[in-house]
């Protein structure tokens, strides 16, 4: 699950990259060998074998094998032998919000396939406002969903972090889609402005960075010293009941010592 998770991504961006084909003249080639036609000879062999299963099996078909996986079982959510096996994909997430992980995997492609087919539409500013519009569109999912179970602390953390992720995001597109603005048109944005832009992208995502990165370290120490603390107090009961069962024997070795034997 753990590998799914991280390739997820990378699963997307090599599937699409097989559909990425920019017109020249009046036939669209393959980007990545301009010498190879698209939905021709070889590319429609692969198209067909490799590429269209790819996107049935794995883009489509993990998220939504994983969410009727959870929704089949939902009464075993908080079951240790099935969070350890499934936890990464809705622990943290409200029991009725636990297919959450499924909307996230929907932002992910839409932003993947945007930035695999966003130079194909011809204008770059175009394929801003759209990554723009998706990122927007996933801040007020967030806020109206609210998949965290906000009652308690550490998830709460979650939904701040998220909310935060998205927000720092969202002014990133937006200060590159300034930049693009003033290096289309010249002497539209001022030099100082791009300047004062840098500094306020680049202190924005090491700021989100090092706080992200704080707060894990942070909550690690703390989920160890917990463990230390349980497995303490799970000594001193074995202990205390070891002592017990020792002081039980000695207590009964002084009865059966002081008991006479009436001779026969």
């Amino acid at each position: 699950v753990l590998l799914f998770f991280l390739c997820y991504p990378t699963i997307v961006k090599v599937s699409f990259s097989m559909l990425r084909c920019p017109w020249v003249g009046d036939k669209m080639y393959l980007m990545a060998d301009m010498q190879e036609r698209c939905f021709h000879g070889a590319h429609l062999k692969h198209l067909l074998m490799l590429t269209i299963p790819q996107i049935i099996l794995y883009i489509i078909g993990l998220p939504l094998v994983g969410t009727m996986h959870l929704m089949r079982n939902k009464d075993q959510l908080h079951e240790r032998h099935f969070y350890t096996r499934y936890g990464l994909l809705y622990l943290g997430y409200r029991d009725d919000r636990a297919w959450w992980e499924l909307v996230v995997a929907i932002r992910k492609v839409c932003v993947v396939a945007i930035g695999t087919f966003g130079t194909l539409l011809g204008v770059v500013d175009i394929q801003a406002h759209l990554a723009l519009l998706v990122v927007f569109l996933s801040i007020a999912a967030h806020l109206y969903g609210q998949p965290f179970d906000m009652e308690r602390k550490n998830s709460k953390l979650l939904f701040d972090l998220e909310l935060t992720g998205l927000g720092v995001c969202w002014f990133t597109f937006w200060g590159g889609l300034l930049f693009f603005l003033g290096h289309e048109k010249k002497n539209s944005v001022n030099d100082n402005v791009k300047i004062m832009m840098t500094i306020m992208l680049m202190v924005a995502n090491m700021t989100f960075l090092i706080y992200a990165s704080w707060t894990f370290a942070r909550e690690y120490r703390k989920d160890q010293e917990k463990e230390k603390e349980r497995k303490s107090t799970l000594n001193q009961t074995a202990e205390n009941l070891s002592n017990g069962q020792q002081k039980t024997v000695r207590i009964k070795t002084r009865q059966i010592d002081g008991t006479k034997v009436a001779p026969i």
